[in-house]
């Protein structure tokens, strides 16, 4: 098509997915510049151009990538946000006297169905011994337990970028420590130790997930955080949903644009969060507490 056709974006932002697919990642990179040069509002083009960078190792180009087309839609007001800086030393990471947090998960739309937040649910009420409040932020609550406080996602907002609201105190009602669990996640042993997690952010790493292609990025599988925290993931979307959203498709990406230097879960605890695919090919474990699963297969 690209020979056929040599001005026609489609063709290479189709090229691009072959490449990525290939793990030809440069040739890949090449393919969604010349189709965004052909057709910058191509969403595709920038969304893979995204992928394409980070498995290059060249994140902080990705991320300036959609910052500057952004402020191309936004016009001359438009200024970049302060990114976050976590403060890694500013107060214990863990050990501390926590007692009480808020569990909160997402489900929206119909991949997950009730049944994978009630299993949710269960597994933290089976294997955390510290009291607890357990959230579902959903549009639609039928059939989730009794026991499961109920609380509205973001209106307008599709997939998964209802997580950002979690960090605004006045959508998410929040306080105190937070721990927020991915619907296709299965606890199987003690969450003791990781919800005495005190820092200001933790969050997965990608190494070694086997969905994630590339190294040194986030995963919001899990997160830990004090309610207050970092607000402006939130705000800084709301306020320009409708043109962040034209150029990245994840959320997890969307973190790294605004949060720097997060505490990374696997760090703090080692062996306690595990990868289906990566760790438990033969058997689970015996420190695995979390495990969480990649696209596919999925548990339950």
């Amino acid at each position: 098509a690209v020979r056929l056709n040599p001005k026609l974006a489609d063709s290479y932002t189709n090229l691009a997915v072959m490449y990525l697919l290939k793990n030809r990642i440069e040739l890949a990179k090449d393919c969604c510049l010349k189709a965004i040069e052909l057709d910058p509002n191509g969403c595709e083009a920038h969304f893979n151009l995204n992928n394409a960078l980070r498995q290059l190792g060249r994140k902080e180009e990705a991320i300036d990538h959609v910052w500057n087309q952004v402020a191309k839609l936004a016009g001359a007001a438009f200024i970049r946000p302060q990114i976050i800086q976590c403060n890694k030393g500013a107060i214990p990471k863990h050990g501390g006297a926590v007692e009480h947090i808020s569990v909160v998960c997402v489900k929206w739309g119909t991949k997950y169905g009730p049944e994978y937040v009630n299993k949710l649910y269960r597994g933290v009420r089976k294997h955390l011994s510290l009291p607890f409040t357990f959230y579902c932020y959903t549009e639609d609550p039928t059939g989730l337990d009794d026991p499961i406080n109920i609380r509205s996602l973001v209106s307008g907002w599709t997939g998964w970028w209802g997580k950002a609201s979690l960090f605004s105190t006045e959508k998410s009602q929040l306080t105190g420590r937070v721990m927020y669990i991915d619907l296709d996640t299965v606890i199987t042993g003690s969450l003791d130790d990781i919800v005495q997690y005190q820092g200001q952010l933790a969050i997965l790493g990608t190494d070694n997930f086997a969905c994630e292609t590339a190294s040194g990025g986030y995963n919001s599988s899990v997160l830990l955080w004090e309610a207050g925290f970092a607000e402006s993931i939130f705000d800084v979307l709301q306020s320009s949903f409708s043109h962040i959203s034209r150029f990245i498709v994840r959320y997890d990406h969307w973190l790294e644009m605004m949060v720097q230097d997060a505490d990374i879960v696997q760090d703090v605890f080692p062996d306690q969060v595990v990868e289906y695919k990566h760790d438990c090919t033969d058997n689970l474990p015996p420190s695995a507490r979390i495990v969480c699963f990649p696209r596919d297969p999925k548990p339950h």
